[in-house]
C-alpha cells in the first residue's frame, strides 16, 4: 500500500509539471542518445582486431612518402619489403605482405555478391593464424593458380550452400575452383575477407618502386625497442643505394584503424571524444535543469516532509518517496533515448560500419547514468528542512544551476560559430587552385598493362587510345590532361629532395618537394603565379616553387635563385591545398613538361560545361561498354567537387551534431528558467 501511495503522489505531481518534465525527459534522452553512440563507436574503433594473438607486438608499416586522398600516409608498400625485414632484422619475429580489394564474385548462374578479395601468401598465417580456420578441404589454394578459398558466409550468399568444394566461381574474366571453406572472418577486423587467393609473386614485384600491396605486417620479438628498430629500419640501403624505409614508420595494429594512417576512416577519432563530450554536456544541463525543479518542488512541500519526519519517516522511507517521483523520468528519458539510438542506427552503421548487436552496452551506459542520478538525490534526503530562509539563500542553487546552463549553451553557439565559419571558408573559400566543372576519369589496368608499367611504356592499357578518342569527341568538355597523375584527389606525388639551395645555412635541413610537370598543368588548375614569370616550354634549368617551398628554404624573394646547383627559381606559386586544408601546405616543385616528361598515369582530367555533369557520365558508361573493359571496382569518373567535399564529412558531420546538441541545451535553459520563475 505504501509503494501505491508513493507512485500516485509521483504520477500526480508529474502531471502537476507535465512541460518542465517533458524538456527534462527529452533532454536527457538526447544527451544519453549522444554519449551511447559516441562512446560505442570509440569502444569498437579501439577494439579492433583484439581476436589477434600477440597484437601488441604486431604494428603496420606506413609511410609519408606518398599522398594519398585522405591524408598525407600510405601503407602501400612493394612486395619485397616483407620478406627483407624478416630476414635483413632479428628484431622481426614475423611479417607479411597482404592486399584486400572490393571485388565482384559470380556464380556460373550470373549471380554477383560484391565481397572483399584477399590477396596474400602462406606469410599471413605466421601472423594472423584465425584467418587460416579450415572448415572444408585443404590449404593447397596457395600453392595453385586458379584456386581460392571462400568463408563459409561467403559461400552461402553466391553458391546457395557450404559444401561447394571443386565448385567453380568468376571474379571479372578468370575462373576459380573453390578449394576450401574457410570460417567467417570477424568484421571487426583490418584483414577482413570474403575469398582468398593466393598472392602471385610477377616480376614486376621485385622493383621496389612499385608499391603493390596495401598492407605490410610486422610482429617484432617481445622486449624489442620500437623506435630503435624504426631508425634502424630507416638506413637500409637497396643495391642501387636508394633507401626505401627512409620516412618509414610502425603504427601498432591495435591502434591503425582509427588513426590518421587510414585513409577509410570515415570520422576522426578526436572528433568521436568531441561528440562524447557533447552528449555529457548535454546530459548535465538537462539534470541539472530537472534538480533545479526538483528543489524547487521540494521547497514547495517543506510542511509535508517535516510532518512525515514528525510522525516517524525513516530516511528510507524519504528516498522511496523521491525515488518514486524521480525514478519515472530517469526511465522514461532512457526509453526515449533507446529509441533515438534506434531511430539514427541505419545511418550510424554506414558511417561507422559496426556490425552486430551492442544493446547491452548502451544499457550499460544507461545504468551509469542512472547510478549518477540516485547520488545527486541524495542530498535532498540527507539535509534537514527547515521553513525559514534568509532572503536570497533559498535560490543560491537554482540560481547556480541557470548560470551554468546559460554558460553551457553559449559554449555551444560559440563552437558551432567557429565551426560554421570554418567549414564555410574550407567548402567555399579560395583553396588556390579550380575544382568546379573538373572530372577525373581512371582507366582500368589490364594484367598486359601492369607489365608495361614496370618497362616504364606509355601504352598504359587495353582501350586506353579508344578511350582518348572518344573523349576528344565530346562537345562537352573542355579542356582534357592525358596521363596525368590529378591535383585532387592525388593518387601519388612523385619526391625530390633539395639538400643544396643558394644561402643555404650551415645548419639547414634538406627538404622535400612534390614534384609536378607541365606548364599546361598549371593553367588546367589555374595556378596562380605570386611572383617571377612562368616557365616556357622546352626550359630545362628553370622551377616554378610554391610559397611553401620558399619559407621551406628560408627564401623570402626567391626568384633568380639557384636550387641544388643547377635550376634557377623563376617564379613562386601561390600555396594551394590538395589534401585537407586542415593539413599544412607542402613545398611544391613545378617542372615544364620537356624537362621531367609525363609522370606514367591512368587518368584522363577532364573540364566539363556547366551543367553537364549527367550527360558525362552517362556518355562514359556507354563508352566503357563499348570498349568492352572490365567494370572496375568502382566507378571510373570521380566529381572533383564531390571527392573534396567526401574528404570534409568528419567536420560536416560533427557541425550537424553539434548543432542538435547546441539547440537541446537552449531549449532546456529557456524552458527551465521559465519553469522556475512559473514555480516561484
Amino acid at each position: 500500500m505504501m509503494l501505491h501511495h508513493y507512485f500516485t503522489l509521483a504520477f500526480r505531481n508529474l502531471w502537476k509539471y507535465k512541460t518542465q518534465s517533458l524538456i527534462s525527459i527529452v533532454g536527457l534522452a538526447v544527451g544519453f542518445a549522444c554519449f551511447a553512440l559516441a562512446n560505442l563507436w570509440i569502444h569498437y574503433e579501439m577494439t579492433y582486431d583484439k581476436e589477434m594473438k600477440e597484437i601488441d607486438r604486431t604494428y603496420m608499416l606506413y609511410d609519408k612518402e606518398f599522398v594519398t586522398v585522405r591524408n598525407p600516409y600510405t601503407t602501400k608498400f612493394s612486395w619485397i619489403a616483407a620478406p627483407t625485414l624478416l630476414h635483413e632484422y632479428p628484431e622481426v619475429e614475423a611479417s607479411c605482405g597482404y592486399t584486400i580489394q572490393t571485388a565482384p564474385l559470380r556464380n556460373s548462374s550470373g549471380t554477383t555478391l560484391e565481397v572483399n578479395r584477399l590477396l596474400a601468401d602462406s606469410a599471413l598465417l605466421t601472423i594472423y593464424p584465425a584467418a587460416g580456420s579450415l572448415l572444408q578441404g585443404s590449404m593447397d589454394f596457395l600453392y595453385k593458380d586458379g584456386h581460392l578459398a571462400l568463408t563459409e558466409e561467403t559461400a552461402v550468399k553466391v553458391l546457395g550452400s557450404s559444401n561447394v568444394l571443386g565448385d567453380s566461381v568468376y571474379i571479372g574474366d578468370n575462373a576459380y575452383v573453390v578449394s576450401a571453406i574457410l570460417r567467417n572472418a570477424d568484421p571487426h577486423s583490418n584483414l577482413y575477407f570474403g575469398c582468398w587467393i593466393r598472392l602471385v609473386k610477377e616480376e614486376y614485384m621485385d622493383d621496389w618502386m612499385v608499391r603493390s600491396l596495401t598492407a605490410t605486417l610486422v610482429r617484432l620479438h617481445a622486449g624489442t625497442d620500437v623506435a630503435a628498430f624504426v631508425k634502424k629500419m630507416r638506413t637500409y640501403t637497396t643495391n642501387t643505394e636508394w633507401h626505401p624505409f627512409a620516412n618509414a614508420n610502425l603504427i601498432p595494429l591495435s591502434q591503425y584503424h582509427s588513426s590518421e594512417v587510414n585513409a577509410s576512416l570515415p570520422v576522426r577519432l578526436h572528433y568521436l571524444y568531441l561528440f562524447s563530450v557533447t552528449g555529457v554536456l548535454v546530459i548535465l544541463c538537462a539534470l541539472f535543469n530537472y534538480l533545479s525543479l526538483f528543489s524547487m518542488r521540494m521547497h514547495t512541500r517543506l510542511r509535508e516532509i517535516e510532518l512525515r519526519r514528525t510522525c516517524g519517516a525513516s530516511t528510507g522511507s524519504l528516498l522511496l518517496l523521491f525515488s518514486a517521483e524521480y525514478l519515472p523520468v530517469m526511465l522514461l528519458s532512457g526509453v526515449l533515448g533507446i529509441s533515438l539510438v534506434e531511430l539514427s542506427m541505419p545511418e550510424f552503421r554506414r558511417l561507422s560500419q559496426i556490425t552486430g548487436a551492442f544493446y547491452g552496452e548502451a544499457l550499460l551506459y544507461f545504468v551509469l547514468l542512472l547510478l549518477l542520478s540516485l547520488v545527486c538525490l541524495l542530498p535532498f534526503v540527507l539535509r534537514k528542512h527547515r521553513r525559514t530562509f534568509k532572503r536570497g539563500v533559498r535560490f543560491i542553487g537554482n540560481k547556480a544551476n541557470i548560470w551554468l546552463q546559460l554558460f553551457i549553451c553559449l559554449l555551444f553557439i560559440c563552437c558551432i560559430s567557429v565551426l560554421q565559419r570554418q567549414l564555410h571558408h574550407l567548402t567555399a573559400g579560395d583553396l588556390g587552385w579550380e575544382r568546379h566543372n573538373t572530372a577525373i576519369l581512371n582507366v582500368p589496368w589490364s594484367p598486359e598493362a601492369a607489365t608495361r608499367f614496370a618497362s616504364s611504356s606509355p601504352d598504359l592499357s587495353l582501350g586506353y587510345e579508344a578511350i582518348s578518342r572518344a573523349i576528344d569527341e565530346m562537345p562537352f568538355v573542355t579542356e582534357v590532361l592525358k596521363g596525368r597523375s590529378p591535383l585532387f584527389p592525388p593518387d601519388g606525388t612523385m619526391k625530390m629532395t633539395i639538400n643544396e639551395w643558394e644561402g643555404k645555412p650551415a645548419e639547414a635541413a634538406d627538404v622535400k618537394f612534390n614534384v609536378l610537370e607541365g606548364i599546361d598543368f598549371i593553367q588546367f588548375y589555374r595556378l596562380r603565379l605570386k611572383e617571377g614569370e612562368m616557365l616556357k616550354e622546352g626550359e630545362t634549368k628553370r622551377i616554378l616553387i610554391n610559397e611553401a617551398g620558399a619559407r621551406a628554404l628560408g627564401m623570402e624573394h626567391p626568384v633568380g635563385k639557384k636550387v641544388a646547383d643547377y635550376y634557377t627559381i623563376a617564379g613562386v606559386i601561390k600555396d594551394y591545398y590538395a589534401i585537407a586544408p586542415t593539413l599544412p601546405v607542402e613545398p611544391a616543385l613545378f617542372w615544364s613538361e620537356m624537362a621531367m616528361g609525363h609522370v606514367l598515369s591512368n587518368s584522363f582530367i577532364l573540364k566539363y560545361r556547366e551543367g553537364t555533369w549527367d550527360l558525362l557520365k552517362q556518355q562514359v558508361d556507354s563508352l566503357y561498354a563499348r570498349t568492352a573493359l572490365m567494370a572496375p571496382i568502382a566507378h571510373p569518373l570521380k566529381n572533383v567537387e564531390e571527392e573534396y567535399n567526401k574528404m570534409l564529412q568528419s567536420e560536416s558531420l560533427l557541425l550537424r551534431l553539434l548543432g542538435l546538441a547546441s539547440l537541446t541545451c537552449v531549449l532546456i535553459a529557456m524552458f527551465g528558467v521559465f519553469s522556475l520563475v512559473s514555480l516561484s
